[in-house]
């Protein structure tokens, strides 16, 4: 009987490749110094669970931060230790 040779798991690689690039995406919106709701990348990226990338961005140490609007969703924005962005609120009713 021939045993049967190991099998990698090549979803999960793709997974973690993806999640890397969905990752550098939204940082690279962020670091552009651009203030957006999880919505707009939702639709930007086609990828509907940016709220769980964002939070991973911050596990890795990136300063996002956020707030309320009146309308509910959350407006974020990346705060570089050495320019920190102010939140306007261009375009949004805080």
């Amino acid at each position: 009987m021939r045993k049967n040779a190991p099998t990698t798991d090549t979803s999960f690689h793709y997974h973690k490749d993806s999640n890397f690039s969905l990752k550098s995406k939204v940082l690279s919106i962020l670091n552009s110094g651009e203030q957006v709701t999880a919505k707009e990348l939702n639709s930007r990226l086609h990828f509907n669970d940016n709220q769980k990338v964002i939070s991973c961005l911050r596990c890795d140490g990136m300063d996002i931060q956020d707030v309320r609007l009146q309308n509910r969703c959350k407006l974020y924005w990346y705060v570089d230790n050495n320019n920190q962005l102010s939140l306007s609120g261009e375009g949004y009713e805080v």
